[in-house]
């Protein structure tokens, strides 16, 4: 399996606190001290926890979020009482468990992380709930599937739609996130530079160029918008049908590789993304003065207090991936691809690898042969 991150909350978190994808204006909320932004997952499958940790500070007037790193951090298993180092990864702040690292259904696990700084930041404590298959994952595609008001017009899109067999008799919550594949030729990119020796290097009366792959790459995209469901109003449980998990919209061309994951999360984990997406999306806007600030399930223990925000969830999740031709749908998409502004060069401008956490070079697993 490719690499796997959990960016959403962070995502949203940044968006609620600097500033808005859609207007620049920088929210009306003054946090008088600095914080630690902490966006984690425990999840029961090799390869796919990972936490993120952060500190914020004004820099030049402006609050900035800085990636900590040389962070001790831990997952403990409540029960054993046992403890797993993470290790700190490329991306700096990141931090993941060992590969052989695999949490247990029904066991609680919470994080610890200790920083130079003095902080030791602990999660409460959540237990692994059985994850709920999903039986089956398709699309909608509406070429007026809703508006966007920046642009001024409906836009295109695929609505990806999951059956889940919900657990009778009890109540269940569930985070509906997704990961894109597709093929691209271009892996890097600079502006008001050109690319040499593995670097951007800055040259004048240059906008950018851009520089092809120097293998087989696909570049993948993430789910941004918070996606949650309780089935508290259903009667019983059951087959649940046709659930909107996200919503890809249709640019560019070719084959996509989607894949939906349903994580099984906790009632506290539920209440934290519905009011984060309720302050991230709400009709009050991101200019709207809010209460108090979003604390999640993170507390510092040390005397040092500091304020931490985020949410650090365990998980056991389920997933399923569906690949389509976009050129196949009846519709037209918001915006053609791209013609690469390749640099002109004789005999040809230098290639850039396959790499870094939005690319991979492994054709991932559902990609037609």
């Amino acid at each position: 399996m490719p690499w796997y991150t959990a960016p959403l909350i962070t995502c949203s978190l940044l968006t609620l606190l600097f500033v808005s994808c859609t207007d620049p204006a920088v929210p009306e909320y003054d946090y008088a001290n600095d914080f630690l932004l902490v966006d984690g997952r425990i999840i029961s499958e090799p390869g796919r926890s990972q936490v993120k940790v952060s500190r914020s500070g004004i820099r030049f007037g402006n609050f900035r979020l800085s990636p900590i790193e040389g962070a001790r951090v831990v997952s403990v298993d409540e029960q054993a009482g046992t403890e797993v180092a993470w290790v700190a990864q490329q991306e700096a702040g990141v931090y993941r468990p060992p590969a052989d690292f695999l949490p247990l259904t029904g066991r609680s696990y919470f994080l610890r992380i200790s920083t130079d700084e003095g902080e030791v930041v602990e999660s409460t404590p959540e237990i692994i709930l059985p994850a709920v298959p999903v039986t089956d994952l398709r699309y909608r595609f509406e070429q007026e599937a809703y508006y966007d008001t920046e642009l001024e017009r409906f836009v295109p899109a695929f609505t990806l739609l999951v059956d889940l067999d919900d657990p009778p008799e009890e109540d269940n919550f569930y985070q509906f996130t997704y990961r894109t594949w597709e093929r691209t030729v271009i892996c890097k990119t600079c502006f008001g530079s050109v690319y040499r020796d593995g670097n951007c290097v800055q040259r004048s009366g240059v906008e950018y160029y851009d520089y092809a792959c120097d293998d087989v790459c696909w570049s993948i995209g993430q789910s941004t918008a918070i996606s949650i469901l309780s089935d508290v109003l259903t009667d019983g449980g059951g087959p649940l049908r046709g659930v909107p998990a996200g919503q890809l919209v249709f640019t560019g061309s070719g084959g996509i590789l989607a894949e939906v994951e349903v994580s099984a999360i906790s009632p506290a984990a539920l209440e934290y993304l519905r009011q984060l997406r309720q302050l991230t999306e709400g009709a009050g806007g991101l200019n709207a003065p809010l209460p108090a600030p979003l604390y999640g399930n993170l507390r510092d223990r040390s005397p040092t207090q500091t304020n931490v925000l985020g949410y650090v969830t365990a998980a056991a999740v389920s997933s399923q991936r569906l690949y389509w031709g976009r050129d196949t749908v009846p519709g037209t998409p918001l915006r053609a691809p791209r013609v690469p502004r390749y640099e002109p060069l004789d005999p040809s401008p230098p290639s850039a690898p396959c790499s870094g956490p939005n690319f991979t070079s492994e054709q991932p697993e559902g990609w037609p042969n």
